[in-house]
């Protein structure tokens, strides 16, 4: 069995994403060879290509996608959900080379309802 760390919930005490896998890039005692990230959209994709491109590459095994409910919970029509929410995810899942994306339904930070 393999374990991959997730850069959104792992390493919490080191402030940014692009940190965290450079962190795990280095500690070659990790032995991590994959990773997963619920919200790598805080970072440009011009920034992941260069964090990528001068460190060792990780395989990006899972990333989840922007929610489809905001914190409005107004639900936007389906050429709306593309453009604002499968383009990008699309995107950013191309260019990490990720092959499984979890569609998120709502955003997890709004406690309103609860």
């Amino acid at each position: 069995m393999r374990f991959c760390p997730n850069l959104s919930t792992l390493f919490n005490d080191i402030p940014k994403l692009t940190e965290r896998y450079i962190h795990i890039v280095q500690r070659k005692d990790y032995r991590f060879d994959a990773i997963e990230c619920q919200s790598p959209y805080d970072v440009s994709l011009n920034d992941w290509k260069e964090i990528i491109s001068n460190n060792k590459a990780l395989k990006w095994v899972l990333i989840n996608s922007l929610p489809l409910y905001d914190q409005t919970n107004v639900i936007p029509s389906f050429n709306d959900y593309q453009q604002l929410i499968l383009n990008r995810t699309l995107a950013y899942a191309e260019a990490l080379n990720v092959n499984k994306v979890h569609l998120v339904m709502t955003d997890t930070n709004n406690d309103s309802d609860r």
